[in-house]
């Protein structure tokens, strides 16, 4: 059965999301990501004026997003495997898993200025927060 009440309760959440800035340095690539705590931020007092609530949980080395609409019940699950061979490696697993399954599920990007602001144009760390937040593209019921 198709959560019509979920996917209608996250679009009307994602056209109030903030910004997901890209908040974290990734030294060995050389590049910016979105925190977990970045994504977070921008989504979640939208999704608690709809009625949503994020659950995740473990369960066999496979970490879970549970997507609930509380007002009709209806949920949507995604998971994602864990790796690691030490406690260091796993937590470190779970941080990458949790802040991409939130991603998947509520279908958000990140603000990028594609170096536009090296240049002297286009955004900086203090005009991000201004650009619109990417939107859930869902069919609307």
């Amino acid at each position: 059965m198709i959560p019509l009440e979920l996917y209608k309760a996250i679009d009307r959440a994602s056209e109030k999301f903030d910004p997901v800035i890209k908040d974290a340095e990734n030294p060995h690539f050389k590049s910016k990501f979105s925190s977990l705590s970045s994504i977070r931020k921008a989504v979640e007092p939208a999704l608690k004026e709809e009625g949503i609530s994020l659950k995740y949980f473990l369960s066999n080395d496979v970490l879970f997003l549970r997507v609930v609409h509380i007002p009709s019940g209806e949920h949507e699950d995604h998971t994602a495997p864990m790796f690691g061979e030490n406690a260091q490696q796993y937590g470190a697993s779970s941080t990458y898993q949790r802040r991409y399954l939130l991603q998947v599920a509520l279908n958000t990007g990140a603000v990028d200025d594609d170096g536009e602001s090296t240049m002297g144009r286009g955004t900086t760390p203090d005009t991000k927060a201004a650009t619109p937040a990417a939107k859930v593209n869902r069919k609307t019921f």
